[in-house]
């Protein structure tokens, strides 16, 4: 009797480490946009979400604060086919981002974020799992008088975080800010695409300024973030999505092998339970 308990308890035990895998395989890491920071309140312009091809846009009134954008974010999200809620980055807690996923948990495809208020002065989209190039929105108009910030994480390689001081002569127009920019991306070891004004789901928002495509070869890109404290600096369009190689990297091989360990670990336990019990 007791050893009839036992190997139950065994099998239960392996069935539910197996479902657990199965879980986390399935509901992979959402799509979290970044449009805005904690006190911030609108000036007059939009933010705009685009998710798998599909366009969210909240035109904003001056004084509307980031919560109230956040919100309406949300909801029409949420009643366009997919799920949105408010998270915390924990990269920067004063941002305020959207965490987006598909009905069933899974992860989306494609995600876009794109604002041009002038009293918004970030963006950034992240996947956990990475993606294989961003589309990055250029800086169109430059006032000469703070920064502008990219950051870059990656999955093997170092990250790329620089910021280019656009009081400096080599930085204070927007013809030499993209310059310095595409340099040093390259420099970095990333491919950098000039795609002109075909940005894709960014429409009008980055028509004039233009956009590049960034990858790195052989890594993959888990977030892309801009910030400016340049007054003249007010689009920030970002997009993730995947490339056509989709060719996973040394971290995921590794963390795939992981995940067939624990797997195989489990249904053997569950084998050599069910063989006690006979």
């Amino acid at each position: 009797m007791s050893k009839i308990g036992r190997s139950s308890g065994g099998r239960h035990t392996a069935l539910w480490l197996v479902a657990l895998l199965v879980l986390g395989i399935t509901r992979l890491p959402a799509g979290v946009g970044t449009h805005g920071r904690s006190g911030q309140t609108a000036g007059g312009s939009e933010v705009r979400y685009t998710i798998n091809g599909k366009v969210f846009r909240v035109v904003l009134t001056p004084g509307q604060t980031i919560a109230s954008v956040s919100a309406a974010l949300e909801a029409q999200i949420d009643g366009g086919g997919f799920v949105a809620s408010v998270v915390s980055d924990p990269e920067d807690p004063n941002n305020f981002s959207l965490d987006v996923t598909m009905p069933g948990g899974g992860e989306v495809t494609q995600l876009a974020v794109c604002e041009n208020d002038a009293n918004f002065n970030n963006g950034g989209v992240k996947f956990a799992m990475g993606k294989g190039s961003a589309i990055l929105g250029k800086p169109g108009t430059v006032n000469a008088n703070g920064n502008y910030r990219l950051r870059i994480n990656l999955w093997d390689s170092a990250d790329y975080d620089v910021t280019f001081n656009t009081t400096l002569a080599a930085n204070d127009t927007p013809a030499e800010l993209q310059a310095a920019i595409e340099a040093s991306l390259t420099s970095a070891g990333f491919t950098v695409v000039n795609l002109g004004s075909n940005c894709g789901s960014f429409g009008t928002l980055m028509a004039a300024a233009g956009c590049w495509s960034v990858s790195k070869p052989g890594d993959m890109l888990v977030s892309t973030r801009t910030e400016a404290t340049d007054t003249g600096i007010r689009e920030f369009c970002i997009s993730q999505e995947p490339t056509s190689s989709g060719i996973p990297t040394a971290s995921q091989y590794a963390m795939f092998a992981l995940v067939l360990l624990l797997t195989i670990s489990a249904l053997f336990m569950m084998r050599r339970r069910m063989r006690t019990t006979l």
